[in-house]
């Protein structure tokens, strides 16, 4: 889809809108599987695995503008922007493969120590068991 916006001419901006669309609400599958990622692998570090990961991530939003204008400063031709949807398509791309290469869910050694069984450290009284009943 990413592909496709650098061949849509100006005029047909319905047809520009819809690749956006369709190309950001794709986008957001990714989130089931490499999000929660996160706490199946290192359930007690989680958070901060998620905020390392988000940091490096946010890196390419920070690069964008900079190579995006290194590559469209001479005059916006319709051929410029090809080369910049090519490389934000090759950049998904290349996340993807990686993912499914090396991503795993498996609980990893740094995880294991400070994982211990939850319902042994977990109060024993039941919050239902009181005098209300409620």
């Amino acid at each position: 889809m990413l592909i496709g916006l650098g061949y849509v001419d100006c005029s047909h901006t319905a047809l520009t809108i819809v690749l956006v669309i369709l190309a950001v609400s794709s986008a957001g599958f990714q989130y089931s599987g490499w999000v929660v990622n996160h706490i199946d692998i290192a359930p007690s570090y989680a958070g901060m695995l998620l905020g390392i990961s988000n940091y490096l991530a946010s890196t390419t939003g920070i690069m964008s503008p900079i190579i995006v204008g290194a590559i469209t400063e001479k005059s916006l031709t319709r051929a410029e922007w090809q080369i910049v949807f090519y490389i934000a398509a090759g950049m998904y791309i290349f996340g993807a493969i990686f993912y499914i290469v090396f991503a795993s869910g498996e609980l990893q050694p740094l995880a294991k120590d400070s994982c211990s069984n939850p319902s042994e450290e977990q109060n024993t009284d039941n919050f239902l068991d009181n005098e209300d009943g409620l």
